[in-house]
């Protein structure tokens, strides 16, 4: 495909390796893979940066004191990794030190500053973090638009309306796309 992971200097098309300079001798333009698929103007996303997050409880949840549902900006601090949000510094009840442990893009952890990190695709472990939120299943493609300035609210949801909105989206994109494997 045409990605490209830049920490990894690998990229564009057939994976070619990045050069110091950009691409060279790569044509990112491969007009074999434009078949005259298009999706309907209702489901194409929008350029925006005002973004929307529904959430669901994560692990430590239960040791917030301030109210997650609000309004942060994305910090310069972003990247694959994830995004810092600033706004209404979180605080959190007294709780015992934590370890290091696995997380998932999408997680929203609460380091000391007060200012929640989400992660994204290229998440780590928490360094012992706590996990305070998880973005829905469905939202997750949103997390890769995030670029600083942007504006994100973040709306808690049930977990049984989570997985509701995940299915949905699934049978949409089986319609739009009915030989893209999904699962």
């Amino acid at each position: 495909g045409n990605s490209t992971y830049a920490p990894a200097k690998a990229g564009g098309s057939a994976n070619a390796p990045i050069a110091a300079g950009g691409y060279t001798g790569v044509n990112l333009v491969r007009p074999e893979m434009a078949n005259g698929r298009t999706s309907p103007s209702e489901y194409r996303l929008r350029f925006t940066d005002q973004f929307i997050l529904r959430i669901t409880d994560a692990a430590e949840s239960r040791w917030l004191e301030t109210p997650l549902e609000q309004s942060f900006t994305v910090s310069r601090r972003v990247d694959r990794i994830g995004a810092e949000l600033e706004g209404t510094a979180i605080e959190l009840k007294p709780h015992p030190a934590m370890q290091s442990s696995a997380v998932f893009p999408g997680s929203i952890q609460c380091p000391p500053s007060g200012n929640p990190f989400l992660l994204g695709p290229d998440a780590q472990t928490t360094g012992g973090y706590p996990r305070i939120a998880q973005v829905i299943r469905a939202d997750r493609h949103l997390i890769g638009q995030l670029r600083p300035s942007a504006q994100v609210m973040l709306q808690r949801v049930k977990p049984a309306e989570a997985q509701s909105l995940y299915r949905s989206k699934l049978e949409l994109l089986r319609k739009l796309q009915p030989d893209m494997r999904l699962d």
